[in-house]
């Protein structure tokens, strides 16, 4: 978003529309202009936040006014000068988590000492070893919490865990692998899920896909406890 103007304004809105429809369930919004509460509501009429994740990247400069009614827990605020840290999946986990937190830990060392750095978020890509996953998941936030105890800092983790929706395989076994993918970032502790994969077109896999998730949340209530492999 670039501009007032309401003409782009109605344009990003139809755009973001038409991924929901998809199946998108994140909608990341580049912000390079200041906007006013009604402006914010215009890109985002007709659209169930609680029904999707929202991130908006937003430039250091610029001023943006949320609507009184948007809930926190349906979306992020994240400054485009703060990247997102990509979790090397052809590495071994060890090493993959050492490198991100070399990285944080150099960011750490070159802010200043106040306690109000901003989160770092990484990204990870989930495979098909359940167990393990889950095991790298929690690996890597237990180890940027001992770093973050060691510095003594408020920083907090974002994890965005994605997968790849199997199309190729018969009906029953996509439905399992893919559900499989998303209760294992869930219980290693991501903070978003994101399905990737499906052309539009593939309408009933697309319903699927993104009722699998509301599944989890609806029926399993897997987002009612903290942490459910803590008990």
């Amino acid at each position: 978003v670039s501009s007032h103007d309401p003409a782009q304004l109605k344009e990003v809105n139809s755009q973001i529309l038409s991924a929901l429809d998809g199946g998108v369930q994140h909608i990341y919004l580049l912000v390079d202009v200041s906007l006013d509460e009604r402006a914010v509501e215009k890109l985002f009429q007709g659209v169930k936040l609680d029904y999707i994740n929202t991130t908006l990247v937003i430039n250091k400069k610029h001023n943006i006014s949320l609507p009184q009614s948007w809930d926190s827990r349906y979306y992020t605020i994240r400054d485009e000068s703060n990247p997102v840290i990509a979790l090397d999946c052809a590495e071994k986990p060890d090493i993959a988590i050492a490198h991100c937190m070399q990285y944080v830990a150099k960011v750490m060392d070159r802010s200043d000492q106040q306690k109000t750095a901003p989160p770092f978020t990484i990204s990870v890509a989930v495979g098909d070893s359940y167990l393990m996953e889950i095991a790298r998941l929690r690996a890597l936030h237990h180890t940027f919490n001992l770093l973050n105890s060691h510095y003594d800092w408020q920083h907090s983790l974002r994890i965005e865990a994605s997968y790849h929706l199997n199309a190729t395989s018969v009906s029953d076994y996509q439905k399992i692998a893919n559900t499989t993918h998303g209760l294992a970032a869930i219980l290693g502790g991501a903070t978003v899920v994101l399905p990737f994969g499906l052309e539009q077109t593939d309408g009933e896999e697309v319903r699927i896909a993104r009722n699998q998730l509301h599944l989890l949340r609806l029926e399993s209530y897997i987002d009612k406890v903290s942490d459910p492999l803590a008990g």
